[in-house]
């Protein structure tokens, strides 16, 4: 239905006169197996009421060659098409349905315009929409408004836009797949629930949800309502080709089971209790567990309510549903970053926020300015989504793709960020927790006055990604598990010589730049990613070197690091060997060769010393790092070097 008509849909659809036409039983094809009904062409249309004017079966469909406001269709069957020009009467089906699921493959011409309308009521727009960017609920996948014919055509509400633009190009065709359950009425006739769309998947992604429809879409929005009728495919507003239509009984309930993990992932959230999260006493004050759903309603003063899982992750893919019961704000962390953010935290954030800002990746956003000059970061680096304000109250969906450092994220099946390559300045390479926010009240900033930002969750799936680089058969793999220790496995199709240099990769030194750590101290480091990306894995042999070349202004100690995981791509470790300050000139540059053996296990990890090698001799190198504690020393590293050992040194 397009805004500009003066009539509306319903009105050419006679068969709503008597509501006793809406039980007649109809020939549509019997149920199989599985409970769906397919309804066809075949015995001429029989499981559609007559007449169905100019309506033809065809074998395939496509734009007419001469004119891409019309379809053609080619000899066979399976294919139903509404006339040569799009202008004949609708489809309505014989039997009636109350709650009901409908699948169904549809093409449109160019400019051209039908819809899928349950009971006659209730519609789903089918329209030429690809090029719209902001879709509204007069576009396809939207719930049709009302609207008023006099003194001329207008909508007067904005029925339900679809969460995302899913229509393909006139010509191709598309899938809609329906929930629909119908309004509810008690032993007197009387209204008790509305009717609902449970959920529309259009072209694979979910564009409505647990919608309610408390009236008729079009200009005859107040007409009478029923507990059953028919379904009906428009013919009479523009080409439209239908195949593989069916249908089958819903039952409420029947929907997926929430927290269940689809194939391949693990649920961080069971539905019943917080197991796998840490749960100091503040995290239990102010979070709950109501029917499967995660939910933080209170409202907080101080930060440290936040939820965060006991176990860290490095490359994964984490999905969740969320939802903000009023305006809010919130955001899901993971990933420590390397430059300190005054105000901000150490973790990356992905930002869930009602009114500007989802989507947002934190770190740049809050970057000082001084950090950001200092890296020559420039503004076309920085990650950007459009502008979003998710409609509080209903349930969102978002997806992260975490690899390297490679990000990708979706919103309601909206690609947000499409392998967005994080600098390796902010990014840290090692495991972390999922962390969900809950923020500290808010007064003002577009989110109202004294908003303790209520936030709930559910559906939270993660699936871990191994080290690309890195194929090793699933027995031998080492997890850093409490109960046994990290050791080393062989490292297919490695190397062992790894080389970064200025002159090769970059036009400037790599500088230091400031880093809280979790122990509240500030280090001035410089780090580089070793083996990701496409490059084979690096393995430090027994007799392997680190040669290092900088500058720095100011004799200080400088601490050189080595992160390293196992084959399998789990964590195994840092290790660190300190220069003393009487090592370095003020000033002047210098050249560093470090042999392995000096190299010891990080004092932060030490609780984990019994599951950690002694050595990090035999794991892939994660990241080379290096620092200055507590000062600006002026440290700038021009090259880094894993030397392997000679060819007589390793035998």
């Amino acid at each position: 239905m397009k805004n500009h008509k003066k009539h509306s849909k319903m009105q050419t659809i006679p068969l709503l006169a008597g509501a006793m036409l809406l039980l007649l039983p109809g020939r549509a094809g019997r149920a199989g197996e599985d409970g769906w009904t397919t309804l066809g062409a075949d015995d001429n249309f029989g499981a559609w009421r007559q007449p169905t004017g100019d309506w033809y079966v065809a074998g395939a469909a496509m734009l007419d060659p001469n004119n891409d406001k019309r379809l053609a269709g080619k000899p066979g069957a399976g294919v139903m098409i509404n006339g040569k020009t799009g202008r004949t009467p609708s489809l309505v089906t014989k039997h009636a349905f109350g709650d009901v699921e409908l699948h169904v493959e549809f093409m449109v011409a160019r400019g051209s315009n039908s819809g899928v309308i349950f009971h006659g009521n209730y519609e789903i727009q089918i329209l030429d929409s690809h090029h719209v960017k902001n879709p509204t609920g007069g576009h396809c996948g939207g719930i049709y408004p009302r609207a008023v014919a006099k003194p001329k055509y207008h909508h007067i509400d904005k029925g339900s836009p679809p969460k995302v633009n899913a229509a393909k190009p006139p010509g191709e065709w598309q899938t809609f797949d329906i929930i629909f359950q119908s309004p509810r009425f008690d032993e007197n006739g009387k209204k008790t629930a509305h009717a609902k769309f449970v959920k529309v998947v259009h072209n694979g992604k979910l564009i409505q949800e647990n919608h309610e429809v408390p009236y008729a879409s079009g200009t005859n929005w107040d007409r009478k309502q029923h507990p059953r009728g028919p379904i009906i495919f428009q013919g009479d507003y523009g080409p439209v080709a239908l195949r593989n239509v069916r249908v089958r009984l819903w039952k409420a309930g029947a929907e997926k089971r929430l927290n269940v993990p689809p194939e391949g992932f693990t649920a961080l959230f069971n539905g019943k209790d917080l197991t796998g999260w840490h749960t100091p006493p503040v995290v239990r004050e102010y979070w709950s567990i109501e029917d499967g759903v995660l939910k933080s309603p209170g409202l907080i003063e101080q930060w440290g309510a936040s939820l965060a899982t006991k176990k860290h992750y490095r490359d994964f893919i984490l999905m969740l549903d969320f939802r903000m019961p009023t305006i809010s704000d919130s955001g899901i962390n993971f990933r420590r970053l390397i430059p300190e953010i005054p105000g901000f935290g150490d973790m990356e954030q992905f930002n869930l926020r009602s009114k500007g800002g989802m989507g947002h990746l934190e770190s740049y956003y809050f970057l000082p300015k001084q950090v950001a000059e200092k890296m020559g970061l420039r503004e076309e680096e920085k990650p950007h989504v459009r502008h979003i304000d998710p409609k509080v109250g209903v349930w969102h969906t978002v997806k992260l793709t975490m690899k390297g450092r490679t990000f990708s994220a979706e919103y309601d099946g909206e690609v947000l960020y499409d392998n967005f390559e994080y600098h390796d300045w902010m990014m840290n390479m090692e495991p972390a927790p999922i962390r969900l926010q809950k923020h500290i009240v808010v007064d003002g900033d577009n989110l109202g006055k004294m908003n303790p930002c209520p936030i709930e969750y559910r559906n939270i799936f993660i699936k871990e990604i191994k080290a690309g680089t890195v194929d090793v058969p699933a027995e031998p793999r080492v997890r850093a598990a409490p109960d046994r220790k990290v050791t080393p496995v062989p490292v297919p199709n490695s190397v062992s010589r790894w080389k970064w240099s200025r002159r090769s990769n970059d036009d400037a030194s790599r500088k230091a730049i400031p880093y809280a750590t979790p122990q509240g101290q500030t280090i001035y480091t410089a780090s580089f990613g070793v083996s990701d990306g496409d490059q084979p894995p690096v393995v430090l042999l027994p007799k392997s070197r680190l040669r290092v070349r900088g500058h720095i202004a100011s004799a200080h100690a400088v601490y050189f690091g080595l992160t390293v995981r196992t084959a399998g791509g789990e964590f195994a470790g840092r290790f660190q060997t300190t220069c003393p300050a009487t090592e370095f000139q003020a000033g002047q540059d210098f050249v560093v060769t470090l042999q392995l053996r000096g190299f010891r296990l990080d004092p932060s990890l030490n609780e984990m010393n019994d599951r950690l090698p002694s050595s990090p001799v035999q794991f892939a190198v994660e990241s080379i790092w290096f620092h200055t504690l507590n000062e600006q020393a002026g440290l700038e590293i021009a090259e880094v070097e894993l030397i392997p050992p000679a060819e007589d040194e390793s035998e």
